[in-house]
């Protein structure tokens, strides 16, 4: 369960981004705001990212600043994607199994059995230069990738990882119509084995959200 206890996060004069927040998230959550600057700070607060100005957050009964970094069990996935551009799509899916100390044929495994369950190769669309021409997509570098095709990628990487709390910023803006039931059923599958936390503008109404409970954020307060 993560908590949030009285707590105010300031970004200028006057300005409280989270005022005065009281809430448990224990299951899987949509948060929902107008403006993803309210929603995306309980994210960044949860890893870390930012410090409240005042009160305290506490997972699975462990004030967060008590916690080591390497000892948080939680998986960020923000709007803006990172991956090693130069690298390979495997190459990007194995890091965080080889993280873990899985041992590389059993990585490959994993990441082998994910890609032909989704049957991905059939939906990602790259760019076609020189240097992928004919190039099989787990050997293809990710920085061909579509920004979509990166979102993709990116939500399976923290899906192997398997990490306790999952973290999904407004994961389906940009993404194109070929690419929306992929990321639904990553969601989904992802809900069965980690807590799931994810941010919404829009397309609240996603399948893979029908179960999660729901906090809107307005102007920095949860709405009761």
């Amino acid at each position: 369960m993560i908590e949030f206890k009285n707590l105010f996060l300031q970004h200028f004069s006057e300005f409280f981004t989270l005022y005065n927040i009281n809430e448990k998230i224990d299951g899987n959550t949509l948060l929902i705001s107008s403006d993803r600057l309210y929603s995306s700070s309980f994210l960044r607060l949860i890893c870390k990212f930012e410090k409240p100005t005042k009160g305290e957050i506490f997972i699975d009964n462990k004030n967060i600043f008590s916690i080591k970094d390497k000892d948080l069990n939680v998986g960020f996935l923000p709007k803006e994607i990172y991956l090693f551009e130069n690298k390979t799509v495997i190459q990007n899916l194995i890091y965080p199994l080889k993280i873990r100390k899985i041992d590389k044929n059993t990585a490959k495994n994993l990441v082998f059995n994910e890609i032909n369950e989704l049957n991905l190769k059939n939906y990602l669309d790259f760019y076609q230069t020189p240097e992928n021409k004919n190039v099989d997509l787990l050997n293809l570098k990710v920085k061909f990738l579509s920004p979509a095709d990166k979102k993709i990628i990116a939500l399976i990487r923290i899906k192997l990882r398997k990490p306790k709390y999952i973290l999904i910023e407004d994961v389906f803006d940009g993404l194109t119509n070929n690419l929306i039931p992929i990321a639904e059923d990553l969601i989904s599958k992802m809900a069965k084995d980690s807590k799931v936390i994810a941010t919404a503008c829009a397309d609240t109404n996603r399948n893979c959200y029908a179960d999660f409970k729901r906090i809107e954020i307005e102007n920095g307060v949860v709405k009761k």
